[in-house]
């Protein structure tokens, strides 16, 4: 058997398990979205309270009080001015940089299997139309093996199936898609916060870069 009787073989089997597929990968999206969800929304939980605990101990110049309380909060803002003023001996560019490269680690985290729903809403549609057009050779295949008269109302009933894997593609994808550019969103507003709050620091650090007496 060459390579075109073996496509031809896969063909003839319809695009049932496509639909199958594009459910599984559904679940997948689904499970993404509670996960991702439930992170963004413990990470960015105190948000407030972090920036207004770092403006009140900056401001006092108690730098090292803050970085113990620093120590009792989970989401990135915390994290990121942690690390940094962990090197304030070394000066504000110092603080800056580690801040920086503490921020890229928790970009990264925070988008953590983001890039499976832009996956899942940008090729969904694709792979049901796929199952669709192998729907549709299997139909027009009885049609040829049926004959004309016999077989006409069976195959519009397998093209009517075919069809559903589309349907099925597209209503994966929505969500998803939407689910993707709703997280994206979110995350940039927390990188905002987190770029906004070192900024604030580093001010109070480059004004008065010791503890005050």
């Amino acid at each position: 058997m060459n390579l075109i009787e073996l496509l031809s073989q896969l063909a003839l089997t319809g695009g049932d398990w496509v639909i199958y597929l594009l459910l599984l990968t559904s679940v997948a999206s689904v499970y993404v979205m509670a996960e991702r969800w439930f992170y963004l929304t413990v990470v960015s939980g105190r948000a407030q309270e972090i920036r207004k605990l770092a403006i009140e101990r900056l401001d006092r110049g108690d730098v090292d009080a803050l970085c113990q309380d620093l120590k009792k909060f989970r989401g990135p803002e915390a994290r990121v001015l942690a690390f940094g003023l962990s090197a304030m001996a070394r000066g504000p560019a110092n603080v800056q940089q580690r801040m920086e490269s503490q921020l890229i680690k928790e970009k990264a985290s925070l988008e953590a299997n983001l890039a499976l729903l832009a996956t899942v809403g940008s090729n969904a549609p694709f792979v049901g139309l796929f199952g669709t057009v192998l729907g549709v050779i299997k139909a027009f295949h009885e049609l040829s093996v049926q004959g004309a008269a016999s077989g006409g109302g069976a195959v519009m009933a397998g093209i009517s199936q075919a069809l559903i894997a589309t349907a099925v593609g597209i209503m994966v994808a929505i969500p998803a898609l939407a689910a993707f550019n709703y997280f994206k969103n979110r995350v940039k507003t927390i990188v905002a916060g987190v770029e906004s709050l070192n900024h604030l620091a580093l001010s109070y650090l480059v004004q008065s870069p010791g503890p005050r007496s």
